[in-house]
């Protein structure tokens, strides 16, 4: 198993972002969750990373799963709309207020809950 910059387990971090991303309502059996769930832990260890979404994290989650940067964006744009319409308003209004964000703002959001998280359960 490997460890993350952050200690802690790859799959643990998965883990909790994978329950992250159930709780806000995105349906897990569709391809945009993992696709989502890849960036959100490409972005956890790379901040940077969300810094150049179209030409570098759409390209490089294309080659990971075997797609096109277009795909790639309308599959996590698709995700999060379908958990706009189905998910619990109230878990989604407490980390994105009631405006819908954009693929960006969606991912940023989840990493830095998750690095704050993180950097909690470290300081106790």
């Amino acid at each position: 198993m490997t460890t993350d910059i952050l200690g802690r387990s790859s799959l643990g971090l998965e883990r909790e972002v994978t329950e992250l991303l159930l709780k806000i309502g995105v349906p897990a059996h569709i391809k945009g969750f993992r696709i989502l769930r890849r960036a959100i832990l490409i972005t956890i260890d790379d901040s940077q990373a969300i810094e150049s979404i179209t030409n570098i994290l759409y390209p490089d989650l294309a080659d990971e799963f075997n797609s096109t940067p277009a795909n790639i964006e309308r599959a996590m744009r698709y995700a999060i709309e379908s958990a706009w319409q189905r998910g619990d308003m109230s878990v989604i209004s407490s980390y994105f207020g009631w405006k819908k964000p954009a693929n960006a703002e969606f991912i940023a959001t989840i990493a830095d809950k998750v690095r704050l998280q993180i950097d909690i359960e470290q300081s106790k």
